[in-house]
């Protein structure tokens, strides 16, 4: 085994201990974001269950997101069909 000067010793340590430090801070930092991200969730939550037109607007958000990938639609069945699918939507 070949012996590692003492200087080149010194800056592999002072270099490995840098990146434990950067990981250590990227971490937290990621950590911060994620119960950032989760308190967000859980505000919005809380607000359309005190708030339906907020629910019925998020219902709308996701339906619109589902027709923009819909190219055609057809209906058959009687006259219920029509109302029962307005009823869906005008609650």
């Amino acid at each position: 085994m070949k012996a590692v000067p003492f200087g080149a010793a010194f800056l592999l340590v002072s270099y490995c201990s840098l990146v434990a430090i950067i990981l250590q801070q990227a971490n937290r930092i990621m950590r911060r974001e994620e119960t950032a991200a989760t308190r967000s969730l859980l505000n919005t939550a809380k607000l359309m269950e005190e708030n339906e037109m907020l629910w019925k607007l998020k219902e709308m958000e996701y339906v619109e997101k589902i027709a923009n990938r819909i190219g055609e639609i057809t209906i058959s069945g009687s006259a219920n069909v029509i109302s029962q699918s307005k009823e869906i939507f005008v609650k």
